[in-house]
């Protein structure tokens, strides 16, 4: 299981960090936009590299999130330490996804280019909350389970919460693979 896991996050990594680089297009802003302003330019050369590397952490975060989704039928047997770490990992992953996408610049002349930008950017309303609640379930469930008591509230909406996160992580890291 363990050597699956580390093949499927090198493949996933390797895929990620093989993508193609960004255009002025891609941004929503043309060529002839940009020439004679280099601040203009400097904002949206950082912002290119920022979403570049939002994407290939986006990528990797959703192989983790895989991971531990499949991971998460162990934990019920009182063996979740795997799943633990993959949660912890998707969890910081997640962050620094995040943390790409807030800083980069956005010029005001750049606009959201096609629907699967803006209901990218809407899921994220979604998935980020879940994204926290998630682990906080998954602590209350992991304490149940070493006190040998039944989960209740929170705790025991770790599968669905889970499965809801997962879900709409994908569809948003799926929609940027379409235009439309």
């Amino acid at each position: 299981m363990h050597w699956f896991f580390c093949f499927c996050l090198g493949l996933l990594t390797t895929t990620a960090f093989a993508a193609d680089s960004l255009t002025l297009s891609d941004l929503g802003v043309s060529k002839e936009e940009t020439q004679g302003d280099p601040k203009l330019q400097k904002d949206l050369e950082v912002r290119a590299s920022k979403l570049q590397t939002h994407q290939k952490w986006g990528l990797v975060t959703q192989g983790l999130m895989t991971a531990a989704l499949v991971t998460g039928g162990m934990a019920k047997d009182g063996n979740n330490e795997l799943h633990q770490y993959l949660g912890m990992a998707t969890f910081a992953a997640y962050a620094t996804t995040a943390y790409y996408s807030w800083t980069a610049p956005k010029p005001s002349s750049v606009k959201d280019k096609g629907w699967n930008t803006r209901l990218h950017r809407y899921l994220a309303w979604v998935h980020a909350p879940l994204m926290i609640l998630v682990p906080i379930a998954g602590l209350m469930a992991s304490a149940d389970n070493r006190h040998h008591t039944e989960s209740k509230g929170l705790a025991a909406q770790k599968g669905t919460l889970g499965t809801a996160l997962f879900a709409t992580f994908t569809l948003s890291t799926t929609l940027m693979f379409i235009e439309f």
